[in-house]
């Protein structure tokens, strides 16, 4: 596979799984609230999910692109060929990785950065605005930044 299939493979990964509306998406809202919230039963936690909006598609597609970029940068290539090969343990350990990286104190400060635009550019999360666009001009600085973290 050549980097820009390694990419590919892993941003779609990445994508496919943390987008989406639907029935998915709430059950993993609710899952996660379950967590910070015990003590919360279904029905209060079912309710919760509608007040979180959801996210342009282009800030998953950017956050999952500095992930691919910061794989590619530091991950021998056997195991990300092993890893982008196809197999649900492959996507699996991908996912879980990805998860590990957007808890880095770097990707907190990108995705805060990448909200506060949105919400100044006056585009909320769900209005489809531009803001993604925008801020994938500056795609490239960032990883460079989480690469040196």
């Amino acid at each position: 596979m050549t980097d820009s299939d390694l990419r590919a493979f892993i941003i779609n990964t990445v994508v496919t799984r943390i987008s989406g509306k639907g029935e998915r998406r709430d059950e993993a809202l609710r899952a996660v609230m379950g967590l910070a919230w015990p003590q919360a039963d279904a029905a209060a936690l079912a309710a919760a999910t509608i007040a979180v909006p959801e996210l342009h598609p282009s800030l998953y597609e950017r956050w999952a692109g500095i992930f691919a970029d910061s794989m590619l940068e530091s991950v021998d290539r056997r195991m990300l060929e092993d890893l982008c090969s196809g197999t649900e343990e492959g996507r699996a350990s991908l996912l879980l990785v990805f998860s590990m990286f957007m808890e880095s104190k770097q990707m907190e400060k990108t995705v805060a950065r990448d909200l506060h635009a949105l919400a100044d550019q006056g585009r909320g999360p769900d209005t489809g605005g531009g803001a993604g666009r925008d801020m994938e001009r500056t795609a490239g600085a960032d990883a460079g930044q989480v690469r040196q973290s």
